[in-house]
C-alpha cells in the first residue's frame, strides 16, 4: 500500500505543479514537473517518518528510490546546463556525494544531510560554469595577436 500512495503523491504533486504553470501563475519558475513531483514524495515521507507517523519500513525503501532518483535528476540537470557535459569522474564523484547526502538523510541526521547538501551544490555550481568563465584557457593578448597577424600577413 505505501507504493501506491508514493505513487499518487508524486502524480498528484507534478499534475498540481504542471497546472500551476500553464494556467495560475504566468511567472511560475522552470521547474521540471516530475522532479517536483519526486523530491516533494521523498521530503513529505521523510518528515512524517521522523515525525514517527510512518513506521513501515517499505517507507524508507520507497524514499531512498526517490531520492536516488533526485540525485541522478539533478546531477544531469546540472551537466545540461553547464553548457559542455561533465566529465565522467566528475559526474561520479557528484553521484558518490549525492548517494551520501541521500543515505544521511534517510537515517535523519540532518544536519549532515544539509551541510552536505550546500557543499555538493555549491562544487557543481562552480563546476557547472563554462571553463571560461572559470578561468581563461587562452592567455591574455592571443586574441589581439591573432587579429594583427591576421593583417600583417600576406
Amino acid at each position: 500500500m505505501p507504493i501506491a500512495i508514493a505513487i499518487a503523491s508524486l502524480l498528484g504533486i507534478a499534475g498540481a505543479v504542471a497546472l500551476l504553470k500553464r494556467s495560475i501563475v504566468r511567472g511560475f519558475p522552470d521547474v521540471c514537473v516530475v522532479c517536483a513531483g519526486v523530491s516533494a514524495t521523498w521530503f513529505w515521507i521523510l518528515i512524517a517518518h521522523h515525525a514517527g507517523r510512518l513506521t513501515d519500513p517499505q517507507w524508507l525503501t520507497i524514499a531512498a528510490v526517490l531520492l536516488g532518483g533526485s540525485v541522478v535528476g539533478l546531477t544531469e540537470q546540472w551537466s545540461k546546463r553547464r553548457g559542455t557535459p561533465f566529465p565522467h569522474w566528475e559526474k561520479a564523484l557528484a553521484l558518490a556525494v549525492g548517494f551520501a547526502i541521500a543515505y544521511v538523510a534517510i537515517a535523519s541526521w540532518w544536519g549532515v544531510a544539509l551541510a552536505g547538501a550546500i557543499v555538493l551544490a555549491s562544487a557543481i555550481t562552480f563546476a557547472a560554469q563554462p571553463a571560461e568563465r572559470r578561468a581563461s584557457s587562452v592567455p591574455p593578448g592571443v586574441e589581439t595577436l591573432k587579429r594583427q597577424l591576421e593583417k600583417e600577413c600576406c
